[in-house]
């Protein structure tokens, strides 16, 4: 047996960022050329009874589904599948024939460390190789992680793993934990590495251990282009030429790329992963990297804001994702503020008046768009209110802001006709509670435009009217200013354009709200 082989974890790990929908065709590919690298292990995603999943997903609730994407010849590689500890009962797994999966990684947190063990004892009865891999290595003591290789060595897995789960890793802590293993894992039980690159260190810490002497073999995890969650994992194609040049290796890196070339490059197209400030902070922190997906995917928080909320995130949160958890601390942090502006104030601008909403959307720099917004206002005596933006093609009576991002970029506003939201600490005419505005469906939240128009019918306002309300596209251009551009994920960009469409229709109910400028959210469309 090789002393270092590789495990590649596309198909599983890298499935968070697409939902696991490869594509039937594209995981039978990836698996493929995989083969034809020569990499030792190929993970083929989840094994779950925990749902019904399609032809097109890398997850399965059978082995006969596992079955079906694999190749007849699989030369010397090895098939892997994970199982989340507590979802899949060992009793379904069929005998092992070797014509399905060759091994079960079992991946458990620190709760659930005794039911782990019986679960990888009844995998190795039905025959497979079976990998003991305990979560969030750095949440563990000394003497912890001990208890967890002595337990290891009672069952005898076929490997051990070493998780870096939040990518917060440094070359010390690589140290630690594997010369507790050197020192008292089994030989006979390899020794596996999972590591997430938030800090730019999964191909340093792998070179690392693989430099080390040891008398146990290793597994080096990894993913095609570092496919996966937030920042992402070790590259395989670049460890496997690695490999190749320090340790006498053979892999092929040429299906590697062609698998860049056909598949993964196009997904990450639609969805990218890599560093990040957030996942930075996450690592920092030590803290699920799910929190710092949550915070970015905001587009409303400057670093100070961002640090602030992982700093007050509780040791004992930290570990396990919790949405709701961190949608509180959010909300609290944006509703922090000084002095509001009483409602009364607010009423005598707004009370009976019709309101024209300019939103900076791409549909506001078309001269022809902007023809409608003035007829609209002219027609209908209307107050013109921006949001997040001051446009010069127009003269705004007022500028609403929510977004510190934004504001911080905004310059020449005369203070008295600013509107900002608590969570802003600024000289504003007026300032108004953040939390009250909030809408109810959760992917926007705090939509701009949605609070606005709240406050607008909390002000006693009699109808609006929305410009430059376009919806979001993650391909084209969102906004009629480049420096406004963020990055849309597609999953993010459809969730944003039904709850927008369902928020408008149930203002709608309270205040008369349409359209002036060209919107997919009118059409009721989800472009993707």
């Amino acid at each position: 047996m090789k002393r270092i082989r590789i495990l590649d974890c596309t198909l599983r790990d890298g499935g968070y960022i697409n939902n696991w929908k490869f594509g039937y065709e594209n995981i039978k590919d990836t698996v493929r050329r995989l083969i034809q690298a020569g990499i030792d292990i190929i993970e083929a995603g989840y094994l779950s009874s925990k749902g019904d999943f399609s032809a097109d997903e890398s997850q399965y609730s059978s082995v006969d589904a596992i079955k079906r994407i694999l190749p007849a010849d699989r030369k010397n590689t090895l098939i892997a599948v994970m199982i989340n500890c507590g979802d899949y009962d060992a009793e379904l797994l069929p005998q092992y024939d070797g014509t399905g999966p060759d091994c079960i990684r079992v991946c458990f947190h620190k709760s659930q460390a005794l039911q782990a063990v019986e679960l990888c004892r009844k995998i190795k009865e039905k025959g497979y190789k079976v990998y003991f891999q305990p979560m969030v290595a750095l949440s563990y003591s000394d003497a912890e992680y001990l208890g967890l290789i002595g337990m290891a060595n009672k069952f005898r897995p076929d490997g051990f793993y070493i998780v870096d789960s939040h990518g917060s890793m440094k070359q010390k802590d690589v140290a630690r934990f594997f010369y507790l293993i050197e020192n008292n894992l089994d030989k006979e039980i390899a020794v596996g590495f999972h590591s997430h690159n938030n800090l730019q260190l999964s191909y340093s810490n792998a070179q690392y251990l693989t430099a080390l002497h040891t008398d146990h073999n290793l597994i080096i995890d990894s993913s095609i282009m570092g496919m996966g969650r937030g920042a992402g994992n070790l590259n395989t194609e670049l460890f496997v030429e690695y490999l190749n040049e320090t340790a006498g290796a053979d892999y092929s890196t040429e299906p590697i790329l062609c698998s860049i070339d056909n598949t993964i490059a196009r997904i990450y197209m639609t969805t990218a992963w890599g560093y990040s400030l957030s996942g930075y902070l996450s690592a920092k922190y030590r803290c699920h990297q799910n929190y710092a997906r949550f915070l970015n995917n905001k587009n409303t928080l400057t670093f100070e804001g961002m640090n602030a909320i992982f700093s007050k995130i509780e040791p004992e949160k930290r570990d396990n994702y919790d949405r709701e958890y961190i949608d509180k601390l959010y909300t609290a942090h944006m509703s922090a503020g000084g002095e509001k502006t009483p409602e009364a104030d607010l009423s005598r601008l707004f009370e009976g008046r019709n309101v024209v909403i300019i939103a900076p959307g791409r549909t506001t720099s078309v001269e022809s768009e902007r023809q409608k917004v003035f007829d609209k206002v002219k027609a209908t005596d209307a107050i013109v209110i921006s949001v997040n933006h001051c446009p010069e093609w127009i003269k705004c009576d007022y500028v609403f802001v929510s977004n510190i991002r934004r504001y911080e970029k905004l310059s020449g506003i005369e203070t008295d006709k600013l509107i900002i939201t608590s969570n802003i600490n600024a000289q504003a005419g007026y300032t108004v509670g953040y939390e009250p505005l909030l809408c109810s469906i959760e992917a926007v939240r705090d939509n701009v435009t949605l609070m606005l128009i709240a406050l607008l019918i909390r002000s006693g306002a009699s109808s609006v009217y929305l410009a430059g309300v376009d919806g979001y596209s993650f391909k084209d251009r969102n906004f009629a200013y480049r420096d406004m551009e963020t990055y849309e994920d597609e999953q993010v960009a459809k969730e944003q354009n039904s709850g927008i469409s369902a928020a408008i229709a149930q203002l709608s109910q309270r205040i008369p709200v349409s359209f002036i400028t060209k919107s997919l959210l009118e059409r009721g469309e989800n472009r993707s």
